[in-house]
């Protein structure tokens, strides 16, 4: 493992989780004052960051709130913004210029700004209401204001038990799961760092994670082609260009727990998959033939009856079956897999 270094890790996590209290007595000020509405404001990676914070807030909170990218902010303008509003920004240097103009536009409509600056002496940390500094760990940070929040209103009643969980397991089960993926990691890069492309499909609260990890690591970091895609886009393009020397890596969230339009995205191997056609049935209805490696799986995309010899399955008005119980509860796999997607059980 490169530049891994343990110890570090532990710290580096430990030292954010113990931010708590200061995030705590921030938003219970802002709660006590009274707020109209939260806006996660970002650009890039940060951006992918006030993506998962939405997505894990909406599912169980009623409080008005939004993501905005800050370079859009400035163009648009946002007229939710305003007295009232509570900005929520995170920044490595602390002077990213479409940050720095997006929160001064920000305060001059009458928000005030929480920010998680890295370096304290740097611009951004200077102009927000409430300042936080301590490097990496953006989610987790994000995370906590949110969670604080929902808290206020009576959304989190398991608050308190789920960071007594944090605090006693989080830092060594995450050091625990670095170690673990670093044999993966390796095979995975052998295999596709020469890619011409790649592309990465997520949904729900991996969107995000989704997103910056092809943008920030794969392009940013290492000049490697991606396309990031929502899995409810799947079938709205992506399915045609995909065939069994396209690179594709999914991150799904585990079956049973619904994501954008109830399906989530995994994958198996599929012996063949071969050029759309038009089903003589119907004109309307573009198909593919395909064989399934598991004839004996009930499940994605066709039944098992079907699936037992070459198949036409509709994929344009079909509604797919509900996955089996046996299916993988959430994965990450590679270019080698071919996708399928299945509805959720919930």
């Amino acid at each position: 493992m490169l530049k891994f270094d343990e110890e570090k890790q532990l710290a580096s996590v430990q030292g954010a989780l113990a931010l708590r209290p200061r995030i705590e007595a921030v938003v219970d000020g802002i709660c006590k004052d009274g707020f109209r509405n939260l806006c996660w404001l970002g650009i890039g990676g940060t951006y992918a960051s006030c993506l998962q914070a939405q997505v894990h807030m909406k599912e169980r909170s009623d409080l008005d709130l939004f993501v905005e990218n800050a370079a859009e902010y400035l163009t648009t303008g946002n007229r939710r913004v305003g007295e009232g509003t509570i900005v929520v920004i995170s920044s490595v240097t602390g002077s990213t210029e479409e940050m720095v103009k997006g929160v001064e536009k920000a305060k001059a409509a009458g928000a005030r700004v929480l920010g998680f600056i890295d370096v304290e002496t740097a611009q951004l940390a200077g102009m927000v209401d409430w300042e936080i500094a301590y490097p990496a760990n953006e989610q987790l940070k994000f995370f906590m204001v949110a969670d604080r929040f929902m808290y206020h209103r009576g959304e989190f009643p398991e608050y308190d038990d789920y960071y007594a969980q944090l605090d006693a397991h989080l830092a060594r089960d995450l050091v625990e799961v670095e170690k673990a993926a670093d044999a993966f990691g390796l095979a995975f890069a052998q295999k596709h760092h020469d890619d011409k492309l790649h592309y990465f499909v997520g949904a729900g609260n991996q969107y995000g994670s989704t997103y910056s990890y092809a943008m920030c690591y794969w392009e940013e970091q290492h000049w490697i082609r991606t396309k990031s895609i929502h899995s409810a886009e799947f079938f709205h393009g992506m399915l045609e260009i995909v065939d069994p020397d396209t690179p594709v890596t999914t991150v799904s969230r585990p079956l049973g727990m619904s994501t954008s339009r109830g399906f989530t995205v995994w994958m198996a191997p599929v012996d063949r998959w071969t050029r759309p056609y038009w089903n003589s049935s119907s004109s309307r209805h573009l198909c593919r033939i395909r064989t399934s490696s598991f004839p004996d799986r009930k499940g994605p995309i066709w039944e098992a009856s079907l699936a037992a010899s070459s198949c036409t399955v509709p994929w344009a008005t079909t509604r797919p079956p509900r996955a089996p119980a046996s299916a993988p509860s959430s994965m990450i796999q590679s270019a080698w897999d071919r996708i399928w997607a299945s509805w959720s059980t919930s």
